[in-house]
């Protein structure tokens, strides 16, 4: 009986905390919307928005503050890739293919060794494929 109670007070524990990051996550998300609504020039904030919803898996909604990202701020290297990640998980590789070409000569003018490396290791694995 004891281990029925306590099996019971902490399934209503984790519904708790489960609740409870739901509730922090939406509330990150309209803090940086509302950011977003008021500086329309900034990047960061989109590209930020972008992150946390493709690692929540809204991927669509994703799309689009990334994709407004980098139409601020063309050379945004982290936003691409971000990008790339986002249109992977969909599954469009005509745009993931095409972002990839897009992004190989921003990275090789700004030099990022790391960028140019994760450009020719996915077109690669896009060739093969």
């Amino acid at each position: 009986m004891i281990y029925f109670l306590w099996f019971i007070g902490f399934l209503l524990f984790l519904s708790v905390v489960i609740n409870l990051s739901y509730f922090l996550f939406y509330r990150e998300i309209h803090r940086l919307e509302r950011v977003a609504e008021e500086y329309p020039g900034y990047a960061d904030v989109r590209y930020k928005l972008g992150r946390i919803l493709h690692q929540k898996g809204k991927n669509t909604e994703a799309r689009r503050y990334l994709e407004e990202a980098i139409k601020i701020y063309p050379y945004y290297l982290e936003a691409h890739q971000e990008l790339f990640h986002v249109l992977d998980d969909i599954g469009d590789k005509a745009a993931a293919v095409q972002l990839l070409i897009r992004l190989k000569p921003l990275a090789e003018n700004q030099h990022d060794k790391n960028m140019i490396a994760f450009v020719r290791e996915h077109l690669d694995r896009y060739e093969k494929s």
